[in-house]
């Protein structure tokens, strides 16, 4: 995972001109920190969700769209560009068949699994010398089919945004969500979305570092998510 947060670019539109959406429909829990807003919920019936990531407040007249997973210096961690005169995309190194870029910018991926989660960053294109920049961390957390504890670790940098996604095992589920096997007590930087799937961090401390990861229960059984272990740089 590349962790990282530019604080300066020489010629370019600053990066909170960008506000960066992250929709997967309907629910959505507004930013106040005026950076992103995260929207979350299930496809009906099926246990697949769609994920959008959407720009905010955009720069006018942009002429072309890059979307990166991972570090955007590197031209194989490229998803795609859109051409917004050509209304064209044009896959990159890093593109797979359940991601498309809409006109608005938008990044799509459908039937998103723990393998989506990654650094997204987009750059906007507006001239030759000037370009605008946003990015944000998505972790995809599947629910366990065992017993045995899996785990995984990252790290990411103070100050950036963090979302971590519960996928849901069916319908009906209650989710509880924990850290470091404690009930998560919700801190003046996170928010929770109204379907309980989404957990934002917004402008992420060391203090919210931990291991985090859901309980969902029903009526029959209770099961548990792989857990997230953040470490904050």
């Amino acid at each position: 995972m590349e962790a990282h947060s530019d604080q300066k670019y020489r010629g370019r539109v600053p990066w909170q001109g960008l506000l960066l959406a992250v929709s997967l429909y309907i629910f959505w829990v507004p930013s106040t920190d005026g950076r992103f807003i995260f929207e979350s919920k299930q496809i009906h019936g099926t246990k697949n969700t769609h994920v959008i990531i959407r720009i905010q407040n955009q720069q006018r007249n942009v002429t072309r769209y890059n979307w990166f997973k991972g570090d955007s210096r590197n031209v194989n961690n490229q998803i795609a560009s859109y051409i917004v005169k050509w209304r064209k995309m044009i896959p990159g190194q890093a593109y797979n068949p359940r991601q498309t870029i809409s006109p608005d910018g938008a990044l799509k991926i459908k039937n998103v699994t723990k393998e989506d989660s990654g650094y997204y960053t987009i750059q906007t294109i507006l001239t030759k010398y000037k370009k605008g920049k946003a990015s944000t961390h998505l972790f995809f957390l599947d629910p366990l089919t065992s017993i045995a504890v899996q785990e995984r670790q990252t790290k990411v940098r103070a100050y950036d945004t963090v979302a971590i996604i519960c996928l849901r095992s069916q319908q009906g589920d209650t989710m509880h969500w924990l850290i470091n096997d404690q009930k998560l007590r919700l801190k003046d930087n996170m928010v929770l979305s109204q379907d309980q799937t989404l957990l934002t961090i917004k402008s992420i401390k060391r203090e919210n570092a931990g291991q985090y990861h859901c309980m969902y229960l029903n009526t029959s059984r209770s099961r548990t998510s792989e857990r997230l272990i953040l470490e904050v740089v």
